[in-house]
């Protein structure tokens, strides 16, 4: 499925990159030396990323897919931990809102990380796109 030539999963996923570079912005805004240097940064990398799925480099896509490889790691330990501390705790009714949120985001970029590999969007940067078969 497609919006403006673009599949709508680049779309998603490049609302997620402004989503994270949002906060980077301000803090870099907030803050000086060191600190907003590498938020500036951050942010700057991040609006590439956009930049570079509208306009179909290649290297984009693979910057991305190591930032989603990164948020799957980290939010895979993040998700155990709830999980194991809600389960050692007898998983009440009140931790839901805790393991919930993260599991769905989890999800989220699970599916963006498969997505970006799948053969279909590889055909799409390199500037072709696949006719299905039927």
């Amino acid at each position: 499925m497609t919006l403006l030539n673009k599949p709508v999963g680049i779309w998603l996923l490049g609302l997620w990159s402004i989503c994270l570079a949002l906060p980077a912005l301000y803090l870099a805004t907030e803050t000086g030396g060191l600190k907003g240097i590498l938020a500036l940064s951050f942010f700057a990398m991040q609006v590439f990323l956009v930049v570079g799925l509208a306009i179909r480099l290649t290297i984009a896509r693979y910057i991305l897919v190591a930032s989603l490889a990164a948020n799957v790691f980290l939010l895979g330990i993040l998700v155990w931990v709830f999980v194991f501390v809600a389960s050692a705790w007898g998983l009440r009714g009140s931790d839901a809102p805790a393991v919930v949120p993260v599991v769905a985001y989890h999800l989220f970029v699970c599916w963006g990380f498969i997505y970006l590999l799948h053969p279909d969007i590889a055909a799409y940067f390199r500037g072709y796109v696949n006719e299905s078969a039927a």
